[in-house]
């Protein structure tokens, strides 16, 4: 088996030449929620970090011959669309805030957003472990799932410290 490229993450090709087991190579091999889980938390991340995370779902779409952007709502493939931000992102407004704000508020208000934008990741990942068909895409919203989840609690802690609240929990969006 010759790799076309563009990586691996958790032991599977990303893209190889014949559909065995962990490879493939074009869009009417992945489910519409690959696709989707890929396009979506590849916007939500952006927001919030820059990591390696962004290049994988950026190399699947690519490795998919997918575009990077939809003209689905965000979130359809999740069983509900949006239309502007997705849950769990802040506005510009919000964002803008946190640099005009006393700095303990400006803390506050900071770990309050992360919190929100977690949330809207763990739901994201977690219906992605429902309805994601291909192994690296389900490894991948596990590990956010573990990790955003974990710095959910570490933050709240963080506001408990502080004698600040943490933000409400996002209503739930059943798949």
């Amino acid at each position: 088996m010759a790799a076309l490229g563009i990586g691996a993450f958790g032991g599977y090709l990303v893209a190889n030449d014949d559909q065995s087991e962990g490879g493939w190579l074009t869009a009417d091999l992945v489910s519409p929620a690959d696709q989707g889980f890929a396009r979506d938390m590849r916007v939500h991340h952006i927001q919030a970090v820059d990591n390696a995370q962004i290049g994988i779902m950026q190399g699947w779409l690519e490795a998919w011959a997918l575009p990077l952007n939809d003209e689905q709502p965000a979130m359809a493939w999740m069983g509900h669309s949006v239309e502007g931000l997705m849950q769990g992102i802040a506005t510009q407004g919000e964002v803008r805030s946190i640099s005009t704000l006393p700095v303990v508020e400006a803390e506050n208000l900071f770990l309050q957003l992360m919190i929100s934008h977690h949330q809207g990741g763990v739901q994201m990942a977690t219906a992605a472990l429902e309805l994601a068909e291909t192994p690296p895409v389900q490894q991948l919203a596990e590990k956010i799932i573990a990790a955003q989840t974990n710095e959910i609690a570490v933050m709240t802690a963080l506001l408990a410290e502080r004698g600040a609240s943490p933000p409400d929990p996002l209503p739930d969006h059943d798949t």
